[in-house]
């Protein structure tokens, strides 16, 4: 079976992609792109980053990024533990390092007997093992419904449901004048004041939305506070009326759940802007008012305005990395890894003889 080293290295070369050019689209540095093809993972700072560039890399390339991790993540479990025969000694080595072992146990045995006589009873209540109560410094478990945090660079905070199992976790990979988090699926960067909800767990359900309440320097240490909200998500439905169709706004939330997201209103169409920020690399493919489809690789922090009359349609490669605006109103796309489609649209409702702009999604 081919893994997904030679697969990422020989569709590299069938595009006729350098790893040069490879490192330049895709923001990722040269040296985790030939570790990937390699299979070398020692150079990877941690699992989070490692999934998280072999993700982008393999939907740079025109490959399923999920399916591509989760062969990464088989063949870690597939791992196997060195062979036992390896691990046993030779008879004839037995015996000297039997006879240490049994010497170290004799005097460990001596010390706990000698502490026990020398601590006077009732001294004092015994002390619990550190390593059965020491929490690691920085990390930190959100089960709440919404909850505050005050991190530093290297924080780790892991959402948990009611019934303690674990959803996802984020990692601060850094803090200056935005704060980088990143999760098992990518990640992004905030600035104050600024909130992004996100899929942890790639279930293609929005686990927690995620907000920068205030960045400040304490010492030589950048802090954030950040807060967290989880999120509860609504049915979609399996059909959705035709575009031209006639609607009541009132039947919106029957056919989308939370999905459908009413933006304004107005006597008759009204042309308006869709405002797209980057945070992260992502294939970007919309149509504008029934022109031709427009199609662009998109980089972190490029940003785009469309102006639109009447009807956008727009495609998202990894919706988790988008932000994006219609009359100041922030469109739910989705998270890391999500391929999302919106249409934003204008509506009639006869019975109220009047228009409504609306972001609805597509199958």
């Amino acid at each position: 079976m081919e893994s997904f080293g030679e697969k990422l290295r020989k569709t590299r070369e069938s595009l006729n992609y350098s790893i040069e050019q490879a490192a330049r689209d895709t923001n990722i540095s040269k040296r985790y792109l030939v570790a990937l093809e390699n299979e070398d993972f020692s150079l990877f700072p941690g699992e989070t980053y490692l999934k998280g560039f072999l993700k982008n890399y393999a939907d740079y390339l025109g490959l399923e990024g999920e399916e591509l991790v989760n062969i990464y993540k088989n063949m870690k479990i597939q791992e196997q533990p060195v062979p036992l025969d390896q691990l046993l000694e030779n008879k004839h080595e037995k015996s000297p390092k039997l006879l240490l072992m049994i010497s170290g146990l004799v005097v460990a045995a001596a010390l706990v007997v000698i502490l026990l006589v020398t601590q006077p009873f009732g001294a004092g209540e015994a002390q619990p093992a550190a390593r059965e109560t020491a929490k690691p410094e920085n990390e930190y478990v959100f089960k709440d419904y919404a909850k505050s945090f005050d991190v530093t660079t290297g924080a780790k905070i892991t959402v948990v449901d009611s019934g303690d199992k674990e959803r996802g976790s984020l990692t601060v990979h850094s803090i200056a004048n935005n704060v980088v988090i990143a999760s098992d699926y990518g990640q992004f960067d905030l600035g104050l004041g600024m909130k992004k909800q996100i899929d942890l767990n790639g279930d293609s359900t929005l686990d927690v939305e995620i907000s920068v309440n205030d960045i400040y320097a304490s010492g030589s240490e950048k802090h954030a506070k950040l807060a967290l909200l989880k999120l509860t998500s609504g049915q979609v439905a399996t059909t959705a009326p035709a575009d031209n169709q006639e609607i009541d706004i009132n039947e919106l939330t029957k056919l989308y759940g939370n999905d459908a997201q009413l933006i304004t209103n107005a006597g008759k169409p009204e042309a308006f802007t869709v405002d797209v920020r980057f945070t992260g690399n992502c294939l970007f493919i919309y149509y504008l008012d029934g022109k031709p489809r427009e199609q662009k690789f998109m980089y972190t922090n490029q940003f785009l305005s469309l102006p639109v009359n009447e009807k956008a349609d727009f495609r998202f490669s990894n919706a988790g990395s988008v932000t994006m605006k219609v009359k100041e109103n922030q469109i739910q796309l989705g998270g890391f890894g999500q391929v999302a489609a919106r249409l934003i649209t204008w509506k009639k409702d006869e019975n109220r003889n009047t228009y409504y702009l609306l972001s609805l999604p597509e199958k």
